[in-house]
């Protein structure tokens, strides 16, 4: 048989380079691969694997609507600990041939996974990140969530507009420096403006300090009227309970970061009344997201919480945006151009940095083990 011409050997090899995450070489169609990596196995990864979940639920919407996609995979790697660790997961997604990555959860995994993604050409969406460091760059990072100065200014008026607490102490944990920090500085401008302060900071490390000193010293000060908790659900949910031991009476609010399921689990009586927001609307009864918590309780045998909805909204934007972008269109124009997407709750548009325009929160209150919109929010 004769070998094809030069120009035919030229346009099956573009097609091939054309076909969404397939490798080179290739010669049929194979599925499309859309990469997870998080942090699956240190204290975020309650908020990494229900993102996971979420984000595996899309994924199975997509491959049961069909479509000129035509199959989907996700592929799954943990974050790890160090910058190797992304390295390494970084190098075994892009050799799988994934046309973008779901990840990081905490901002603090997100910068250490787009230092080792940027040199690969990986593009990310983190389904969770908040921190003004990633804020306001053309990177390869996209994001789902607002900004620390959003939450921030959220939670100084929940704070001084809404109930009145002025003089407030923070306890920031060490973990997640940049989130940690980004939200103390954006509070405390914040409860500043409205007429409060931040009586005093305390820094912890739950890895090396002692939480039971961290709880005695927030106890003792004088005259604060309420505590806020920088932390994640396991920091938080010990943090709170030893509070309580000293100061029952004291209102405890927490951040964002630290609003999963596990705060229920691991905080039991002592979380009771402690507000917080989440990045969602846990008590939506439109047809759309039903059908979600029900699939997601049905699969995980729990329900959904904020990393999940990210999640879903992560990778649902992305397999919209290889869908609806023209033949030859990167898909970091395609995000940036072609939304909104369809979120589960809330439009999904990213500006030409690929930050959110737009993500409202949702105050609850803990009530009887479980999350309740907040009186007044």
């Amino acid at each position: 048989m004769a070998l094809p011409r030069i120009d035919e050997r030229r346009r099956q090899a573009l097609a091939c380079l054309l076909a969404a995450g397939l490798p080179l070489g290739c010669s049929a169609p194979g599925p499309v691969r859309l990469g997870f990596v998080a942090e699956l196995n240190d204290t975020s990864s309650d908020l990494a694997r229900t993102a996971r979940n979420g984000a595996l639920l899309a994924v199975q919407a997509a491959n049961e609507a069909g479509g000129a996609l035509g199959p989907v995979e996700l592929v799954v790697r943990d974050l790890g600990a160090t910058p190797a660790d992304a390295q390494r997961a970084v190098e075994e997604l892009t050799q799988a041939g994934v046309v973008a990555a779901i990840g990081a959860v905490t901002s603090v995994g997100t910068q250490r996974l787009l230092d080792a993604a940027t040199p690969r050409g990986l593009l990310l969406v983190s389904p969770t990140a908040s921190s003004l460091d990633l804020h306001g760059h053309d990177d390869l990072l996209f994001r789902i969530n607002g900004t620390t100065r959003d939450n921030g200014l959220a939670y100084a008026r929940r704070c001084a507009e809404k109930r009145g607490l002025r003089r407030v102490a923070v306890a920031r944990t060490a973990r997640n420096k940049s989130f940690a920090d980004s939200w103390a500085r954006e509070f405390t401008t914040a409860l500043t403006g409205l007429g409060g302060q931040v009586v005093q900071q305390v820094d912890f490390d739950s890895l090396s300090d002692s939480l039971v000193e961290v709880a005695r010293q927030l106890a003792q000060l004088a005259g604060v009227q309420a505590i806020v908790i920088i932390g994640n659900a396991v920091d938080a949910a010990r943090l709170t309970q030893l509070l309580r031991k000293q100061r029952a009476d004291l209102p405890i609010l927490v951040s964002e970061w630290a609003a999963s399921e596990q705060l229920l689990e691991l905080g039991g009586q002592a979380v009771e009344g402690v507000e917080l927001i989440q990045l969602y609307d846990r008590h939506d009864q439109s047809a759309r997201f039903t059908r979600f918590t029900q699939r997601y309780e049905k699969q995980f045998r729990e329900m959904p919480g904020f990393g999940s909805v990210g999640g879903h909204d992560a990778a649902t934007a992305v397999l919209d945006a290889l869908r609806r972008k023209a033949h030859a269109m990167a898909l970091k124009d395609a995000l940036r151009t072609q939304g909104p997407f369809d979120g589960l709750q809330q439009p999904v548009a990213f500006d030409v940095n690929g930050d959110n325009l737009q993500r409202k929160p949702f105050f609850v209150t803990i009530q009887t083990g479980k999350f309740v919109p907040a009186v007044g929010a």
